[in-house]
C-alpha cells in the first residue's frame, strides 16, 4: 500500500518529502546526540561556571557534527534509494523510445502507476506516436496509389504499342494508336504536375498573388466553360448571391473548377448544381457548390482529402479523376487561411463548403 502510493506521488511532492524529511531527521539525530550529555552534564554543578561552558559548548559541538555527519550519510542513501526508484520509469521510457522503428509504431510507452509528470509524459509521447504512425500509413498508402495511378497507364502503352508492332498497320490505325498514347501521356503529366503542386502545398512552398475580385464574376467564367459538358448532360448550373473576395485567381479557379467538375461527373442526367455566395454576419464569405447528384456515404467522407482516394460507387466510373482535386482544393483553401467542409447523403446529393475569411491576413496585390 505504502509503495503503491508513494509510486503515484508526484516529483515535485517526492522532492518536498525528502526536504521535509531530510529536516527531521537531522534534528532528531542532533537532539539525540546532544541531549543525554547535556542531561549528565547537569548533575555537576560543583563545577564553575567558565569550566561548566567549555564543557557545555564543546559537547554541543562535537556531537551537533557528529550528528550532521551521520543524517547526512543517511539522507544520501534514502535519496540515493528514492532517485533510483524515480529513474526507473524514465530509463523503461528510453528503452520502449530506442526499441521503435517505422515496422513498429503501433508500441505505446506504460503510464499508469507513475509519478504524475512522468504520467503527462508517457501520453504526450504515445500521442506523438500515434500521428507518426498515422502520418506514416498515410506515405505509405499514398506511395502505393501512385505506384499503382502509374502502373496502369505505362502497362496500357507498352502493351498498345506490343500489339500495333506485331504485324504492319495502315496509316490511319498508326495515327489512332498514336493519338491514345498522346492523351495517356497528357494524363500521365496531369498526374505528376498534381503530385508536384500537392507537395509544393504541404511543405509550404506555395506563393500566392491575392487580389480582391468579384466572386460571381470569377465563379461565371468557370462556369461557362463547363457550360457544354453540363448542357450534353442535361445539367443545371444556378448561381445566386455576390461578394468580393481576396484570393489568388489563379488557384481559386482550380478549386471552383474541380469542385464543379466533380458535381458533373457524379450528378445524374437531368440534375441540377446550385452556386450560392454568401456573406456572412462575421464578415466571412461562404461559397456553398450544391448537387443532387448520388452522394457520398458517411464512412468516406473524412476519406475524401486522402491523395487518390475514390469512392467506388461511382456511376461515372470513365470519367472519374485521379482523387487529388480535393486534397488539392484544400490545401489551397488553408493557405488563403480559409476551410473546405463537405456535406453529403446518398442519394440526395452532396454541398462543398467554402469558407474565407472577412479581413484577410494575406498581402494583397
Amino acid at each position: 500500500m505504502y509503495w503503491r502510493f508513494a509510486n503515484s506521488m508526484s516529483i515535485t511532492n517526492r522532492l518536498l518529502l525528502i526536504f521535509i524529511g531530510s529536516t527531521v531527521l537531522i534534528l532528531s539525530i542532533i537532539t539525540g546526540l546532544i541531549y543525554p550529555p547535556m542531561k549528565e552534564l547537569l548533575h555537576h554543578s560543583h563545577l564553575n561556571n567558565e569550566h561548566y561552558n567549555y564543557l557545555l559548548t564543546r559537547i554541543c559541538i562535537k556531537n551537533f557534527f557528529v550528528g550532521l555527519w551521520f543524517s547526512t550519510l543517511i539522507i544520501i542513501l534514502a535519496s540515493y534509494l528514492l532517485a533510483k526508484k524515480s529513474m526507473r520509469p524514465i530509463k523503461i521510457f528510453t528503452k520502449e523510445l530506442a526499441s521503435i522503428n517505422a515496422s513498429s509504431l503501433e508500441k505505446r510507452l506504460p503510464y499508469t502507476g507513475n509519478p504524475k509528470e512522468l504520467e503527462e509524459l508517457a501520453l504526450t509521447c504515445n500521442d506523438m506516436l500515434f500521428r507518426i504512425e498515422s502520418a506514416f500509413s498515410h506515405i505509405k498508402q499514398f506511395s502505393a496509389s501512385i505506384a499503382h495511378e502509374l502502373r496502369n497507364p505505362i502497362h496500357y502503352l507498352r502493351t498498345a504499342t506490343e500489339i500495333t508492332l506485331t504485324k504492319p498497320q495502315t496509316i490511319e490505325t498508326y495515327q489512332h494508336v498514336l493519338q491514345t498514347h498522346l492523351e495517356e501521356y497528357q494524363s500521365l503529366t496531369q498526374l505528376i504536375d498534381n503530385l508536384l503542386f500537392l507537395t509544393r502545398c504541404e511543405h509550404g512552398q506555395l506563393q500566392l498573388n491575392v487580389r480582391t475580385l468579384s466572386a460571381n464574376h470569377l465563379i461565371s467564367s468557370i462556369i461557362e466553360y463547363y457550360y457544354s459538358i453540363a448542357q450534353e448532360k442535361g445539367i443545371e448550373i444556378q448561381m445566386f448571391g455576390e461578394a468580393q473576395i481576396e484570393v489568388d485567381e489563379h488557384l481559386f479557379k482550380r478549386v471552383i473548377s474541380n469542385l464543379i467538375d466533380n458535381s458533373l461527373t457524379y450528378t445524374n442526367k437531368g440534375g441540377r448544381i446550385l452556386i450560392i455566395i454568401e456573406k456572412r454576419t462575421d464578415n466571412s464569405i461562404q461559397i456553398r457548390i450544391k448537387d443532387n447528384g448520388i452522394g457520398i456515404s458517411k464512412e468516406h467522407l473524412p476519406l475524401l482529402y486522402h491523395g487518390f482516394y475514390r469512392v467506388d460507387y461511382s456511376t461515372n466510373k470513365e470519367n472519374a479523376g485521379l482523387g487529388l482535386g480535393l486534397a488539392i482544393a484544400k490545401s489551397i483553401m488553408e493557405h488563403h487561411k480559409g476551410q473546405l467542409a463537405i456535406d453529403s447523403k446518398m442519394g440526395l446529393g452532396t454541398t462543398v463548403i467554402l469558407t474565407l475569411p472577412g479581413k484577410s491576413f494575406l498581402k494583397i496585390e
